[in-house]
């Protein structure tokens, strides 16, 4: 699009743990035996940026088909990969 945009997220190792800790804990309260984690490409689309990110939303199961949990909340506190270079 004529932009240069990011390349990669970065998340932080204990931030994730404490984000899975999260999911579990949170699942096992709504009587979810095994949740699993989606990763979704995304951009964002505000005043502020149109650039590219990556969230992760917790799901109903481990299942590929199974359906998003949206009593979670997502974990999106990412660091980018910038400037864009080839791996």
């Amino acid at each position: 699009m004529g932009t240069r945009d990011i390349n990669a997220v970065t998340f932080n190792i204990d931030q994730l743990q404490e984000f899975i800790d999260y999911v579990k804990s949170k699942s096992a309260s709504q009587r979810i035996a095994k949740p699993g984690i989606r990763v979704y490409f995304a951009a964002y689309k505000n005043s502020v940026s149109d650039k590219a990110t990556v969230f992760l939303n917790a799901t109903e199961s481990d299942d590929g088909n199974s359906a998003n949990n949206y009593g979670i909340d997502p974990l999106n506190f990412g660091t980018n990969g910038w400037p864009p270079e080839a791996y």
